[in-house]
């Protein structure tokens, strides 16, 4: 889970880490990275405001393999 302001078009800036799961594997670095790429979709956006601060949470998910 990150927090973040949201920017003018929508985007998030000075996200830090306010939690992961499992803790010390690297997610939280990671889902800032990710967080460089993130565009509040339309749905999101209601009630939102440029330079408010919200939780934004990142989810992972492994790839399935087929055998």
């Amino acid at each position: 889970m990150l927090n973040c302001a949201v920017t003018s078009g929508y985007g998030v800036k000075d996200c830090h880490v306010v939690s992961e799961s499992p803790p010390a594997m690297g997610f939280g670095p990671a889902a800032l990275q990710i967080s460089k790429l993130v565009t509040l979709p339309d749905r999101d956006r209601v009630g939102v405001h440029p330079g408010q601060v919200i939780n934004l949470p990142i989810r992972f998910k492994l790839p399935v393999r087929k055998s």
